[in-house]
């Protein structure tokens, strides 16, 4: 939608519990063009569909997923919303190596002639650059992959931003596995807009399901519940010596990331800190 029009701005604040129920409840009144920051979303709607907002309010409201300081509306007036929405996304950059940009943001990072680019539009799909913990396991891999490194797991894909940045990163190729729908959808459109269609293959399948194994490098960027269920998995797909990066796992959590991960024969090598997050980098025992 174009031109001048009323408009208005839902803001959600979210935490590692309920992200998930937060996003199948948007998903299913169709919004897709989502900013995510800080643990926060923010939606913009026309004014006519100022119905919507009320509906997702009471669903979130009513089943308890959210509490009432947690969601906000406020409206505008005379803006063009859509453009609006465009303006507060901007591009990310992740040390001095690797700027994350939305397509209309193109002609904008064109000057950067030394970094890595990787173009995103924020949609539904989880990992758009925008939230904490993308940016930490992107930044672990700036610090800690070698020439050594050639093969990469994205386990939880999502737009698949990590398999993107392994593969620009200079990884040879990557397997991204995610068992979300749109998350393999928007994934392979991202892939190919970023020239890596013949690099990395995308299944909806979970960890247990995939044939490849002995990867140098596996990036989870999930919950904490989904990483220790599946942590044996996690160490068969890994070659000896082999990396992991984690995220998704709150600062609370991190004892029990320490102990899942110890208890599974990985050694920690580093633990970075963002807002309320935690981002692990571990190696895999030899023997």
């Amino acid at each position: 939608m174009t031109g001048n029009k009323k408009y208005s701005e839902l803001t959600i604040i979210f935490d590692n519990k309920n992200y998930e129920q937060i996003c199948n409840t948007l998903y299913l009144f169709n919004v897709k063009n989502i900013l995510e920051e800080n643990s926060t979303f923010k939606i913009y709607f026309s004014e006519q569909e100022s119905n919507k907002i009320l509906k997702i309010k009471t669903s979130l409201l009513s089943g308890s997923v959210l509490k009432s300081k947690n969601i906000s509306v406020k409206q505008f007036a005379d803006k063009d919303w859509t453009k609006e929405w465009k303006n507060t996304i901007q591009p990310v950059f992740v040390q001095d190596k690797i700027i994350i940009y939305p397509s209309w943001k193109r002609k904008e990072v064109k000057k950067y002639k030394d970094r890595i680019l990787i173009e995103l539009d924020p949609k539904m799909s989880f990992g758009t650059g925008h939230n904490e913990t993308t940016i930490l396991v992107i930044s672990m891999m700036c610090d800690y992959l070698t020439r050594e490194d050639k093969r990469m797991l994205d386990y939880g894909s999502g737009t698949g931003m990590l398999s993107i940045a392994g593969i620009k990163l200079g990884l040879k190729e990557a397997v991204a596995i995610d068992t979300d729908e749109d998350s393999i959808r928007d994934s392979g459109e991202y892939i190919r807009r970023n020239g890596l269609k013949n690099k990395i293959k995308i299944y909806k399948k979970n960890i247990s399901e995939i044939k490849e194994s002995e990867f140098d490098v596996i990036c989870a960027n999930i919950i904490l519940s989904v990483i220790s269920d599946n942590i044996n998995f996690i160490f068969q797909k890994t070659k000896p010596s082999g990396k992991i990066f984690l995220s998704g796992i709150l600062k609370t959590e991190e004892n029990k990331i320490k102990k899942v991960l110890q208890k599974n024969s990985f050694k920690i090598s580093d633990i970075k800190n963002s807002a309320e997050w935690i981002g692990i980098y571990a190696k895999k025992n030899e023997s």
